[in-house]
């Protein structure tokens, strides 16, 4: 019953955005975002919306140019056939950071087995010469069952910086509901001045070995990366510097099965898997606040939102 009002009212929200993006069936939410600099601050300058997907009011913590957003989905939670997409501009030397305030929920939203349709979600990112994005956003819960799709695109151009994280949850452990009958497709792709840098693909099932396998998932219910590219060139050996310092300060909390750090050519990688979303964020967080700074230029103050 909860669901069925979330969606009217979605569908209500959309029919009068005046956006001029347009509702159809199936639920469909979108979300167009735009920011440049001015006076040498960060300033909003586009938003667009169709159906649930919002902002609340952005702000400019104290010391430093940059816009932090908090982009909010109010049903809390994507059923089968819905699709999300969010497209954000950030123009030449703007500095943005975008996250959520709580965790996304994806659910199987029929009865029995894996639904025919899927659920998804595709944001498109692109960054200005001088500009910086940060996209935070807190993590996804796939529930058993649920056939979900996220895509991520970052189009850099020269000097542009970006660190972009993603923590994903299979399944409710603590509630006794492993992921056993869902699937999940999760793609990541960035490029600088056209040419590919990053790409990665990842395809689970329920009953997958890489669930269980010590080279996959090694039967941790939750997993996350974090991909930080310097705004600036950076040579390999300060890149590698850097990840040195970031191993050795994650060694002192966190498992060495669990976290681990590498320098790209043009960017480094961090990964981890574990028990718990809270876990994953304090290994993710302590990379970004270690690599913010030598890489963006800008001090690692942590959100307000992620204290509330």
């Amino acid at each position: 019953m909860l669901a069925s009002r979330d969606r009217k009212a979605g569908e209500q929200a959309g029919a009068v955005s005046g956006s001029g993006l347009a509702a159809s069936s199936p639920w469909v939410a979108a979300l167009e975002l735009g920011y440049g600099s001015r006076d040498g601050q960060t300033q909003p300058l586009l938003r667009k919306h169709v159906g649930p997907l919002r902002v609340l009011k952005g702000y400019r913590p104290d010391g430093a140019d940059c816009w932090e957003q908090v982009i909010v989905h109010p049903p809390g939670g994507i059923a089968s056939c819905d699709q999300l997409s969010i497209d954000v501009d950030a123009g030449a030397d703007a500095h943005v950071l975008l996250t959520t305030p709580g965790a996304t929920k994806w659910y199987r939203a029929g009865p029995g087995g894996l639904q025919a349709d899927k659920a998804s979600q595709r944001v498109n990112i692109a960054v200005a010469p001088g500009a910086t994005v940060e996209w935070l956003p807190l993590e996804n819960i796939f529930y058993d069952g649920v056939d979900a799709e996220l895509e991520n695109s970052f189009e850099l151009a020269a000097g542009a910086g970006l660190i972009c994280a993603e923590l994903s949850c299979l399944g409710r452990p603590a509630a006794q509901a492993p992921f056993e009958h869902g699937r999940l497709a999760m793609r990541t792709r960035i490029a600088r001045e056209g040419r590919l840098i990053f790409s990665e693909r990842i395809a689970l099932a329920g009953q997958d070995r890489a669930m269980q396998a010590p080279a996959g998932l090694n039967g941790y219910p939750c997993f996350g990366t974090l991909v930080a590219v310097p705004a600036q060139a950076t040579p390999e050996g300060q890149l590698g510097e850097l990840v040195a310092q970031v191993r050795t300060h994650a060694a002192q909390s966190i498992p060495a099965a669990q976290f681990s750090i590498t320098a790209l050519p043009a960017s480094i990688l961090v990964r981890w898997r574990g028990d718990s979303a809270e876990a994953g964020w304090q290994a993710l967080r302590l990379a970004w606040q270690m690599l913010r700074e030598p890489l963006l230029g800008l001090a690692p103050q942590t959100p307000r939102i992620w204290a509330c």
